[in-house]
Parts: C-alpha cells; sequence; structure tokens
C-alpha cells in the first residue's frame, strides 16, 4: 500500500478538495467505521427532513389530479385528504343503498326503485308541461276576449248610424241588440288580417258570391230592429224602413205575430218596392223572408 505523509491537518483537506479520487479512496474506508455509519445516518436524515414536505405535497396532488381527472370536483378551502374522505363516506352510503335493496329483493328491487324514478321524472314533466299549456289557454282566452271586445265596439259603431224601431222600447232594443252583436263577434272569424262576418252556424254573410261587408251584415242582423235600413253593401234602399238584403225583405217584426199578419206586412212593403204580387220575384222573395223570420213557427191566424 501505498504511503502518503501530510505535515499537517490543513494540507490533508487541502488534497481531499483537488484529487476527487483520492477523496472517494478516503470515504470507502471510512465509511465502515462507526464514526463513519453515524455520519451516514446524520446525512440522511438531514435530507429527509429538508425534502418530506415538498414530497408529501407533491403525492397529495397526485391524488387532486386522480380525483378530478374522475369527474369530481374539488371544493374550495378543503384539504385533500377531507376530501377523500368525504368521497369515500358517500361511495360507501350509496353502495349501503345498493346492498340494502338487493337484500330487500335483489333485482326486483333494483328495477322496482329504477322505474319509481322513471316515474317520478316523467310526473315533473307532465306537471311543467300543464302549468306550460295553462298559460297558453289564459293567454287564449284573454286574447278571445280582447278580440270580441274590439269586434263588438266595431258593430256597435256600426249600428250607431241606424235608428232604433219606434215599435221597439229602448230596453228591449238593448237587450235584443247586444245579444245579437255578442253572437256576431263571437262568429267572426279572421282570414289574411280581414274580419269574416258569420252566421250562427259558421256560415259567412254573403252580398252575391263575394264575403258581405259589415254595414250589409248589419242590415241583414238588425234591420228588423231599426226605423231605417242602410241602403249599403248590396241593399236596395225602400220607403217606410223597408229594405232589400239579398233576397230577404227587411220588416218590422213587431208588426205580426201570426201568418195572416205577416202576409199583410210582406205584401204592404212589397208594393211599396215595386214589386208585382204573383211575380217570379215576389213569391222568390215571400219565401226567403219568411223562413227568415220563421213564420212556420207561429200560427196561421
Amino acid at each position: 500500500m501505498e504511503k502518503i505523509e501530510f505535515e499537517n491537518f490543513t494540507a490533508l483537506e487541502s488534497k481531499l478538495t483537488e484529487d476527487k479520487e483520492f477523496a472517494a479512496k478516503i470515504l470507502n474506508a471510512v465509511k465502515v467505521t462507526e464514526v463513519g455509519k453515524a455520519y451516514g445516518d446524520t446525512i440522511a436524515k438531514t435530507y429527509f427532513e429538508e425534502n418530506k414536505g415538498s414530497a408529501h405535497s407533491y403525492a397529495w396532488d397526485m391524488v387532486d389530479e386522480a380525483l378530478q381527472g374522475a369527474g369530481y370536483e374539488k371544493p374550495k378551502g378543503v384539504r385533500t385528504s377531507d376530501w377523500a374522505a368525504q368521497i369515500a363516506k358517500e361511495a360507501n352510503t350509496y353502495k349501503q343503498k345498493i346492498e340494502g335493496l338487493r337484500g330487500e329483493g335483489g333485482k326486483e328491487a333494483l328495477e322496482k326503485q329504477q322505474a319509481a324514478w322513471i316515474a317520478e321524472k316523467q310526473q315533473l314533466e307532465a306537471d311543467y308541461l300543464k302549468s306550460l299549456n295553462d298559460e297558453r289557454t289564459k293567454y287564449t282566452e284573454l286574447n278571445g276576449k280582447v278580440t270580441i271586445s274590439s269586434r263588438r265596439s266595431i258593430i256597435e259603431k256600426e249600428l250607431a248610424n241606424g235608428t232604433p224601431s219606434a215599435a221597439i222600447d229602448k230596453a228591449s232594443f238593448k237587450e235584443i241588440s247586444d245579444f245579437k252583436i255578442n253572437q256576431l263577434a263571437k262568429n267572426a272569424t279572421e282570414e289574411n288580417g280581414k274580419i269574416i262576418w258569420n252566421d250562427a252556424d259558421g256560415k259567412p254573410y254573403k252580398n252575391g258570391v263575394l264575403n258581405a261587408d259589415l254595414d250589409y251584415v248589419v242590415n241583414v242582423v238588425f234591420g228588423n230592429l231599426l226605423q231605417k235600413g242602410k241602403a249599403g253593401g248590396g241593399a236596395q234602399g225602400g220607403t217606410d224602413g223597408v229594405v232589400i238584403t239579398g233576397n230577404v225583405l227587411t220588416l218590422d217584426a213587431a208588426k205580426f205575430n201570426t201568418g195572416v199578419e205577416f202576409m199583410n206586412v210582406f205584401n204592404t212593403a212589397a208594393a211599396l218596392q215595386g214589386i208585382a204580387k204573383g211575380s217570379e220575384e215576389y213569391y222568390k222573395l215571400y219565401e226567403d223572408t219568411k223562413t227568415a223570420y220563421k213564420v212556420s213557427e207561429m200560427p196561421e191566424s
């Protein structure tokens, strides 16, 4: 073995610093001694204490990443260990519920619970749709009331151009006209933004082949309530409040209650219009007017 001598300890330290191979040989010789072993343990403990914090943090970061990757969302301000414990507790709760269901009837119990959940979901959907339909119904009803009210105003304005028949008192005129106005407003429809005035059967009033305008319709519906009809919309003006609307002679219904009275009133009105009794026009007008006033439901005399 090579013999090396140093003048002092400082020279030894200098040699160890400068010569790595020499330093390695010295460490290899010292590490098997009691002093070397104790020194090595001290170095290892010191390294662990200095680095265990970062290693600990790294481990929990890996746990965070794994749980978030599985779809969990970490609450703010909660330690990873507490969060993991909470997840484990919830998982255990669900496990116990499932095991309980299995214990109560196995697959049948699970299917029953699943059916209950589906039924609950369907009921919620049905309740929502019903609520939505109720709101739509309320809107439709409100809109319908507004529409009918608007049509009533239009009819009332047109009717105001006429004069109530002297044979009808004011209270009766108002009662009858209100009823007819309301029916006419309800029966009306709209097409391309224009009001179509319909009868009780839903058929449009016609002026020839065309849908009748309101002034024409008012003469048809309210002619027997007015002292003088409006000669518009194809109506032919006459005297004494007589108006021919289409194929119907407008008469004062208060003047007849029997078939004979109707015939007398009709003949007088037709003569005033210059319609010859016994002519084809006379018979056609007579039959249509008789039907319009429901004379067949009256006593003959």
